[in-house]
């Protein structure tokens, strides 16, 4: 058994098969051979549980050589070999195989991600049944598999998920009680959660799950384990958190924001300076400053956008924004591209304060041409939105001062690239902003049913 043990684990660590058809056969025929060892095995009266990790293996690496339903196969043949069940293992590896499914696999009228969650939530029913039988214990691992497959699916998935948050997590929405958590919660299932919140546009739900957490930390509840939330992490409470504000406005997100990103921002760098930990907890990012700085343009909040700019450049801000310091040309660091100049200028358009908008002109004006990301897919939607914000900008500010000449070589730019490049349609927006372009009186209510939903659920 041992053999087939570990020759099947080293068919299964191969994570490419398309160029790998020779060693795929040469597996097919040791687990044909195995399965002949192992009804051998029980006829002779050994039934080692450790006889499930051969097919473990190969369940593995039918998935990733986009053999799901040969998976199904194998492990519905099970029942052949009794007393061998499946384990937490055994179902870690169907759950993967879910989501490497293609689109080709598609059947009916689900797309592929919906019909993911529709299996997941059958399997997971099965893991339930086997964990009551005392055959395996549910961990953090096939929790975290789970929500991954769910978030793709129908709001039905979502809510089933928001279950087994709470079941299993001990997580409580608005009105629940929270149960004992059955689950030990590490990073990798603490960001699970998060994620699974803002797929399912459960984005209030992730910043109160996240208040929960880590209030368990810092009361030491034994059952989550004591760290710092990463880059992953904070990024997903800042989509949350500029989400809730485009529909409540809330100020406070931004002054939340600022500490939030402060706070990893002086965690990162003391540990660089330690040298230790530096994957962990790296520097900042031009995709955290981004986000940062979605949440201050949503709250029309510039005092907030001035904080994150301060922690994303290379030199105090007030370098920058001082009407003396206009004729400088800095670079401003790979922190700072089209992106977040994007959400920068939009937030200080946003204020109507012309002090405001005079400041960030200063700074767009000293800058050298922004940082730009070949692999981002929204750049020329997001420099158009900053050279609109400009213009719009450049003639208040004009307008106010009685100065026809401000800002003229930073204003021939921007008009430049709108010339060249008409308005980009609002179907080319990031995901993150969609929720702008439909009625605010819907999202309200969205907001609310949500809300109302999470509250009378299971009353």
């Amino acid at each position: 058994g041992h053999t087939f043990s570990t020759m099947m684990a080293g068919f299964a660590s191969i994570t490419d098969w398309e160029a790998e058809t020779n060693n795929f056969e040469k597996a097919e025929k040791l687990f044909e051979d195995y399965e002949e060892f192992l009804r051998k095995s029980i006829e002779k009266g050994d039934t080692d549980p450790k006889y499930i990790r051969p097919i473990n293996s190969y369940i593995v690496l039918l998935g990733r050589a986009g053999r799901f339903q040969t998976a199904l196969d194998v492990y519905y043949s099970l029942e052949k070999f009794k007393p061998l069940v499946a384990d937490k293992v055994t179902y870690g590896g169907l759950l993967d195989g879910i989501s490497q499914r293609k689109e080709s696999d598609k059947k009916g009228e689900l797309s592929t991600l919906e019909q993911n969650a529709v299996d997941a939530k059958f399997f997971w029913r099965r893991v339930e049944k086997d964990a009551e039988k005392g055959q395996l214990t549910i961990d953090d691992v096939l929790v975290q598999k789970l929500l991954f497959l769910l978030s793709g699916g129908r709001p039905a998935d979502h809510q089933f998920g928001l279950e087994v948050i709470r079941d299993y997590c001990g997580l409580a929405a608005l009105g629940e009680e929270a149960p004992r958590p059955q689950v030990h919660i590490g990073r990798m299932l603490f960001n699970a959660i998060l994620n699974f919140c803002n797929k399912a546009k459960k984005h209030r739900l992730c910043l109160s799950f996240y208040k929960q957490l880590r209030d368990k930390q810092r009361a030491s509840v034994p059952t989550i384990d004591d760290f710092e939330p990463t880059r992953f992490t904070v990024n997903q409470v800042l989509i949350a958190q500029g989400q809730v504000a485009a529909v409540s406005g809330s100020n406070g997100e931004a002054t939340r924001a600022v500490e939030l990103v402060k706070g990893f921002n002086e965690r990162a760098m003391k540990k660089r300076k330690e040298g230790r930990d530096v994957d962990a907890l790296p520097s900042l990012t031009n995709e955290t400053v981004a986000l940062a700085l979605i949440v201050c343009w949503r709250c029309a909040d510039w005092d907030a956008a001035r904080e994150i700019l301060s922690m994303a450049l290379p030199m105090p801000v007030e370098e920058l924004s001082e009407e003396k310091n206009e004729e400088r040309k800095v670079y401003l660091g790979s922190r700072m591209d089209y992106t977040a100049f994007s959400y920068l200028g939009r937030t200080a358009l946003s204020t109507n304060d012309i002090e405001s908008m005079r400041q960030f002109l200063r700074i767009a004006s000293m800058a050298k041409r922004p940082f730009v990301s070949v692999s981002d897919p929204h750049y020329r939607y997001h420099r158009t939105q900053y050279s609109a914000a400009v213009v719009k900008m450049v003639g208040q500010v004009r307008e106010k001062d009685g100065n026809k000449e401000q800002f003229a070589e930073l204003l021939q730019s921007c008009k430049g690239w709108l010339a060249k490049h008409p308005q980009q349609s609002k179907s080319q927006a990031p995901e993150h902003e969609e929720t702008i372009f439909g009625s605010a009186k819907y999202v309200n209510k969205l907001s609310q049913a949500i809300d109302f939903e999470m509250a009378t659920r299971n009353q």
